[in-house]
C-alpha cells in the first residue's frame, strides 16, 4: 500500500509540474506592456484551477491471511537417490551379460597380443 501511495504522489508531482512548465511557458508569451520603452510594467496572470484526480487500483490477486491446510497431513520425505537404477542400468540399457564384467583367464594372451601388434 505505501508503494502504491508514493507511486501517487510521484505521479500528481510530475503533473504538477508540467503543468506550472505549461503556465510559465505562456506567461513568457502572453506578457502585457502599457509602456513599450518600459520592460518592468507587466499585467498579471492569473492560472484557472486544476482537478486533478487518481483512481488507487487494487491488484488482481488474492492475498490470503495464512497458508491453507490441505487433506493430505503430513507428507514423508522422498529419496532421490538413484543407485538402484545405475545397479542394474548397465544391464538392462546396454544390452549386456552379467558375465560381461566377470574376470575371465585368458589362456592364449601372448598370441592374441602379437595378432594385434601385426595388424596395426
Amino acid at each position: 500500500m505505501a508503494v502504491v501511495r508514493d507511486l501517487l504522489a510521484l505521479v500528481c508531482a510530475s503533473i504538477l509540474l508540467v503543468v506550472s512548465q505549461e503556465a510559465l511557458a505562456k506567461a513568457d508569451t502572453t506578457l502585457v506592456s502599457s509602456d513599450t520603452t518600459n520592460i518592468d510594467v507587466t499585467e498579471e496572470i492569473v492560472l484557472d484551477e486544476i482537478f486533478i484526480e487518481a483512481v488507487i487500483e487494487k491488484p488482481n490477486v488474492a492475498i490470503l491471511p495464512a497458508r491453507v491446510e490441505t487433506d493430505y497431513g503430513d507428507v514423508e520425505f522422498i529419496d532421490r537417490s538413484f543407485k538402484h537404477e545405475l545397479k542394474e542400468g548397465p544391464d538392462r540399457l546396454l544390452f549386456m551379460d552379467a558375465e560381461f564384467e566377470l574376470a575371465k583367464k585368458l589362456e592364449k594372451l601372448k598370441e592374441i597380443l602379437d595378432r594385434e601388434k601385426r595388424s596395426k
